[in-house]
């Protein structure tokens, strides 16, 4: 079988070791020319919602609203357009409202929030507190799980990979940084482990001589089990019209693509690595 040849050979982890090192020096880029794309639950701000029958043009509108400097998006749902403006919570949205009005856009159902930059800062500290504690709560569980200092450390680091290179990923696409992708984050916490703990447990286990068929077997369960959510979430992705489920079944959508490279090349090669150098 060419994967078990390739994973023999460990040259292949070189694939999703360069990801990981270009993620992380994306990431530090980000954080020191402040690039971050933060939502208004981040940050602070005016946010404007506006539903529509027909779909606006996004360039049209950044014109007429340029002096404002807002952040527009569409979110598109079944049946109708939710326009998203976004800018300073000192901005005057009557002002916004009547500009749209007289340059020709007809709507009737629209809705304001305001949240100031002081408790937007602090919803910002809360969530990377909590994703922060969830993280280190999973990492003391698979220590004591294994009981095992470098299987665990390959399955953090798998994990630890995956939130790394999903949120990258998701700011490249675009996607704001909220709370409703902070929840995306902390549930692939979940996602990324259960497969390297499937992995990890089965090469661990078991006869030497069965070796090569304990990994084709996790693979196959584990490559199931990510099928399956991915397409569950794939279903949320295409049929809501929720902005914060879209956000959500985005992150986790992209966390199991990156999933399957860190789990069934990374956690593999070198879990293979340590199983022949046991004798397991």
């Amino acid at each position: 079988m060419l994967y078990i040849n390739l994973i023999k050979k460990r040259i292949i982890i070189l694939i999703p070791i360069l990801i990981l090192l270009f993620s992380i020096i994306l990431l530090v880029n980000m954080l020191m020319n402040n690039s971050i794309i933060y939502d208004i639950d981040m940050k602070g701000g005016l946010q404007i919602l506006i539903s529509l029958n027909n779909k606006p043009d996004i360039h049209f509108i950044e014109n007429i609203l340029k002096d404002y400097k807002p952040t527009i998006r569409i979110s598109e749902g079944i049946s109708d357009y939710t326009l998203i403006i976004q800018t300073s919570e000192n901005v005057n949205y009557d002002e916004i409202i009547s500009k749209l009005k007289e340059n020709g856009y007809s709507f009737s159902n629209w809705s304001v929030q305001t949240l100031s930059a002081s408790l937007g800062t602090s919803f910002l500290k809360q969530a990377e507190f909590v994703l922060f504690v969830a993280f280190i709560f999973m990492s003391i569980t698979i220590f004591i799980l294994f009981k095992n200092p470098l299987p665990s450390f390959y399955v953090v680091l798998c994990g630890v990979a995956d939130i790394i290179e999903t949120f990258v990923a998701s700011q490249l696409l675009g996607i704001p940084l909220s709370l409703a992708t902070f929840t995306g984050l902390l549930l692939l916490i979940g996602y990324s482990v259960d497969t390297d703990i499937l992995l990890t447990t089965r090469m661990i286990k078991g006869e030497q001589s069965l070796r090569e068929e304990k990994l084709k077997s996790a693979l196959k369960t584990g490559l199931t089990m990510t099928g399956t959510s991915f397409c569950a979430v794939s279903v949320l992705f295409l049929i809501s019209y929720s902005n914060v489920i879209v956000q959500i079944a985005s992150i986790l959508m992209i966390g199991l693509l990156f999933d399957i490279l860190n789990t069934w090349i990374t956690n593999a090669s070198l879990i293979y690595w340590y199983a022949e150098k046991k004798g397991i």
